[in-house]
């Protein structure tokens, strides 16, 4: 088990996997809770601590603790941060994830930025709504899905776009936030 926003933890993890796999070049960061139904001024300052040490801080420790081990190989490499079409829209009943999603898709650029010169390319992707809303088992019946394309994303839309990402065909991509929405983000625009 690892806490990924305890720094002896992602080190600990870091250090098994370089053991048990010789090194480390691709980084997935896709860990998040949300804070569901109250709004700032109900939100427990514990909650959005909760929220955003996982969903953010998470991110932030594997990123530097794996980077480090990349730089240290000197070989490069490919990280993922996965973001959310939360990270572009406001939401009534989830503050601290809307804020940590959109903090993800910028940090994302901040780290290319700072990573490039390792020739570590560091991208995102930002899905919506993908199966079962984040913190619940199962996806609600009739749970309401608007996007240009009228079917609900399924897991192997956003692995693809991770994998793409990770692999050599997107060798001169850094710095972006990816999209993969069926047009939710274009589909907000028309209200």
């Amino acid at each position: 088990m690892c806490d990924v926003s305890s720094s002896p933890d992602v080190q600990r993890m870091v250090d098994e996997v370089v053991k048990s796999f010789g090194g480390i070049h691709m980084l997935v960061n896709n860990v998040a809770v949300t804070d569901r139904g109250v709004n700032v001024l109900d939100l427990p300052e514990d909650e959005w601590d909760r929220v955003l040490n996982i969903t953010l801080k998470s991110l932030f420790l594997c990123t530097k603790y794996v980077g480090r081990q990349m730089v240290a190989q000197n070989e490069g490499g490919a990280i993922v941060n996965i973001g959310s079409t939360s990270g572009f829209h406001a939401r009534g009943n989830a503050t601290a994830y809307s804020a940590a999603k959109a903090a993800v898709i910028h940090v994302t650029r901040s780290i290319a930025l700072q990573l490039g010169q390792f020739n570590i390319r560091v991208n995102s992707v930002s899905p919506n709504k993908v199966g079962s809303p984040v913190g619940m088992d199962e996806e609600p019946p009739g749970r309401p899905r608007k996007n240009v394309l009228g079917r609900g994303a399924v897991p192997e839309d956003i692995a693809n776009a991770v994998l793409f990402l990770l692999g050599e065909k997107s060798s001169f991509v850094t710095g972006i936030d990816l999209l993969v929405d069926g047009g939710a983000t274009v589909a907000m625009s028309m209200d």
